[in-house]
């Protein structure tokens, strides 16, 4: 595969930098170079809060953060073997973008419903309008129906002029 911006380049298979690679700091092939170990957020757990690569080879949360070394220098610390869970600080920043999207959204459904009920409103007043002018024409009918009925009536009575 080729080289995908969700860790700069360094995630993908056959790039040599592979999560969960393997020169003996990430458990598989290739890996960072030890001095790049866990100095960066993994880009998967910050968006889900988990990591599909066994044996990452970035950082789960603030806490499993470490600093760089210099060039030049010794690595220092092999990589934790800790597999509990993250700490709770790696849940913050996440915890915080999905309430930002969990508000955003209830925003939207709340003014889509403002506006469903905007127009639901509109439309049982011209309901309401044609109904009345419907009873209007029919007032109107049926006095124009007595009126003929009246008029027929006179002519009945007159008398016939041939």
């Amino acid at each position: 595969m080729g080289n995908s911006p969700h860790h700069g380049g360094y995630d993908h298979p056959g790039n040599g930098y592979e999560h969960g690679g393997g020169n003996g700091w990430g458990g598989g092939g290739g890996g960072l170079p030890p001095s790049r170990y866990k100095t960066e957020l993994c880009r998967n757990y910050l968006a889900t809060l988990s990591c599909q690569y066994n044996g990452c080879a970035f950082a789960h949360g603030v806490d499993d953060l470490r600093a760089c070394n210099a060039p030049g220098s010794s690595y220092g610390a092999p990589p934790p073997t800790s597999t509990g869970p993250p700490p709770m600080s790696a849940y913050h920043s996440t915890i915080e973008a999905l309430l930002d999207q969990l508000r955003t959204s209830a925003h939207g459904e709340l003014e889509s419903l403002q506006a469903s009920r905007e127009a639901k409103e509109r439309l049982e007043a011209t309901l309401r309008r044609e109904q009345t002018g419907r009873r209007d024409d029919a007032v109107a009918i049926e006095a124009w129906e007595r009126h003929i009925a009246a008029l027929k009536q006179e002519l009945a009575v007159l008398p016939d002029l041939e």
